[in-house]
């Protein structure tokens, strides 16, 4: 059974693009922390996606099954999303 996050916490999330710095394991870096994680998402080095900090958890909103929310262009790592 798939968790429905509430709106009232989603909104405390401090969300933050973050760019992907090497694949195998997937390397994501935001605000200039690495973290090290296993998506199964079909990434690029390069790709920005958006990422969300919780404490030292790392939240990533999906979108559909296997897409990672992705910000517009002109996007750079460690912007906040509103």
């Amino acid at each position: 059974m798939t968790e429905i996050i509430k709106f009232e916490d989603w909104v405390k999330l401090d969300l933050r693009i973050g760019e992907v710095e090497k694949i195998n394991p997937i390397v994501i870096s935001c605000l200039g922390k690495g973290y090290e994680i296993e998506l199964g998402l079909a990434v690029k080095k390069g790709d920005k996606i958006v990422v969300g900090l919780s404490g030292d958890n790392l939240v990533i909103p999906v979108v559909g099954e296997d897409v990672p929310l992705a910000p517009g262009k002109g996007a750079e790592a460690g912007m906040k999303v509103s």
